[in-house]
């Protein structure tokens, strides 16, 4: 225990100068014993420093293995090194996911089950683009839509389910000024426990004209003849809106 400060009658309180610290041994009792101490602090001086390469190589390893990326789940991470860590040396955290390949997608704000959101909007875009084959398409991380022949634009949203328990109205809600511009909605519906993918729909943005609609069992039926089996009648059921288009 060391005295580094006094406090003088009607005086504040005054830093000590090093030379004036007055030490008293075994004063608290410790936490952990001093050898464990010792070696712990040789760790710490031994320690080496991580490159930025060790830092993207840890970013990348957590991206295969969690599916997403995000400040939260990186700080959670027990191998991969904290956020702040990224800032100090890249800056920002994204300018780290940018070095890495890694874009990102609608930031999906419920509690419980926002990281699963994620990882299903990532692995459905991968399918899209791939079902695309025979098409020039690209992701605009900054509008968050898939662009077609440099033509046709596509929002992807995934559409968790609102429980009559928490909310009056059960179903799933949709919100459209949380898309970008877009030509076609590609909703994917989770199902009733939020964990696994309930169906595809590709439907055309200017049959919606609220501000947000909220799909229930019996209002899905008027959109049957938008679902998809899978994601692999993307191309086919894209090329039917286009066709249905005015002007195409």
């Amino acid at each position: 225990m060391y005295c580094q400060t006094k406090w003088p009658l009607r005086g504040g309180r005054v830093r000590n100068p090093r030379t004036d610290w007055i030490r008293v041994e075994g004063a608290i009792k410790p936490v952990i014993s001093e050898d464990i101490f010792d070696k712990a602090q040789r760790r710490l001086k031994e320690r080496q420093e991580l490159t930025n390469a060790d830092l993207l190589n840890y970013l990348t390893a957590l991206w295969c293995t969690a599916g997403y990326l995000s400040i939260p789940r990186v700080n959670r991470d027990r191998v991969c090194p904290t956020a702040p860590t990224y800032r100090d040396h890249f800056g920002r955290i994204t300018d780290a996911y940018k070095l890495i390949g890694y874009k990102q997608v609608h930031v999906y704000r419920y509690s419980k089950i926002s990281g699963n959101m994620r990882h299903v909007h990532r692995t459905v875009l991968s399918r899209l683009i791939t079902a695309a084959k025979r098409k020039a398409i690209a992701f605009d991380e900054k509008k968050q839509t898939l662009i077609i022949n440099e033509s046709t634009t596509v929002a992807v949203i995934v559409l968790p389910y609102l429980s009559p328990k928490r909310n009056p109205q059960p179903g799933w809600k949709l919100y459209f000024d949380r898309l970008g511009d877009c030509d076609a909605i590609f909703a994917v519906r989770m199902d009733y426990t939020n964990t696994e993918i309930l169906d595809f729909h590709l439907i055309p943005r200017n049959i919606f004209r609220q501000p947000s609609f909220r799909f229930t069992e019996d209002r899905m039926k008027q959109y049957n003849k938008y679902k998809l089996r899978s994601v692999s009648g993307f191309e086919r059921a894209l090329r039917r809106i286009r066709d249905a288009s005015p002007g195409t």
